[in-house]
């Protein structure tokens, strides 16, 4: 509903891109529309460039062609996260051969960040076998999200 767009346009800078895949253009709509104010029009800020395509796609056409295409932040912020329970739906995100695909998509020393409804232990298995070290923020106390901020082993999330 673009508050992760607004909070991450926030710590971008003025000559930052940022493609947002949506599956459903009513979304967008919305954001354009009715609730554009809760994230001061998030959507229609020059450096947002809005795709009506499955984010997977986006990740596996740049996993694929690689060079300039590949991006220097990952952010997956869906209705679902990759808990333990969503594992066979969430495959093609979550799955350890879309972890490695999201690693060959990102540019060296680029950020894979993944909210999730609780901790996923499975997730996070997979996370390590794809080649990520991660850090889990969960704010406040008692049952609440957690986002995961994962980069290529090697250097620190």
């Amino acid at each position: 509903m673009g508050c992760t767009l607004k909070a991450a346009l926030d710590e971008l800078p003025g000559n930052a891109n940022v493609i947002v895949a949506e599956l459903n253009p009513v979304v967008v709509k919305w954001c354009c529309g009715p609730i554009a104010a809760l994230t001061g029009g998030a959507v229609n800020d020059p450096r947002v460039t809005i795709e009506i395509a499955d984010v997977a796609s986006l990740i596996r056409n740049s996993a694929m062609n690689g060079g300039d295409n590949r991006f220097d932040t990952i952010i997956l912020d869906l209705y679902e996260g990759p808990f333990e329970a969503a594992k066979e739906r969430g495959d093609y995100l979550y799955g350890e051969t879309a972890l490695a695909m999201s690693g060959s998509a990102l540019m060296p020393g680029g950020l894979f960040a993944v909210w999730s409804e609780d901790p996923d232990k499975a997730f996070e298995r997979r996370l390590v076998h794809a080649g990520f070290s991660f850090k889990r923020h969960r704010p406040g106390r008692g049952n609440r999200h957690v986002v995961y901020i994962a980069k290529k082993s090697g250097s620190s999330p």
